[in-house]
C-alpha cells in the first residue's frame, strides 16, 4: 500500500464529516500515519536504516533528527509534532480536540510529503 492512501482517507473524513469528532480524530491519525510511512520510505531511499533508533515510531523520528542533514532533521521535528497531535487524537478521548486539528494535521502531512519527495528527487536523482 502507498502512504498517500492514508492521506486520501484523512482528507475524505475531513471533508465529509468535519463536524464528527470521531472523523476529526481519525483524520488526524491517518494524516500522521501517512507522513510516518512517507518518511520511512524516504529514509530507505536515502539508504538510512531507522532500526538503529528507539521504538518503531521513534526510530523514524530519531533517524531523521540524527541524520546530520538539515532537511531531514527538520522533517523529524515536523513528524514529531504531528505524532503529538495523533497521540492526543487517539488517546485523550475525554478531552475535546480543536475542530481544526484534522485540517492542520493534513496540511502538516502534505508538507512532509512534499519535502520528502523533494529530498528523494534531489539526493537519489543525482
Amino acid at each position: 500500500m502507498r502512504p498517500e492512501l492514508f492521506l486520501e482517507i484523512a482528507k475524505e473524513w475531513s471533508a465529509n464529516k468535519s463536524d464528527c469528532e470521531a472523523h476529526t480524530r481519525s483524520a488526524t491519525s491517518r494524516a500522521y500515519y501517512a507522513a510516518l510511512h512517507c518518511c520511512q520510505d524516504t529514509l530507505k531511499a536515502l539508504g538510512v536504516h531507522p532500526d538503529d533508533f528507539g521504538g518503531s515510531h521513534q526510530k523514524v523520528i530519531e533517524a531523521l533528527k540524527q541524520s546530520g542533514d538539515r532537511e531531514l532533521v527538520s522533517l523529524g521535528n515536523k513528524l514529531k509534532d504531528l505524532k503529538v497531535m495523533r497521540e492526543s487524537a487517539d488517546y485523550d478521548i475525554r478531552f475535546p480536540v480543536p475542530k481544526q486539528n484534522h485540517q492542520v494535521a493534513i496540511r502538516k502531512a502534505e508538507n512532509i510529503f512534499n519535502r520528502c519527495n523533494e529530498k528523494t528527487r534531489s539526493d537519489v536523482g543525482t
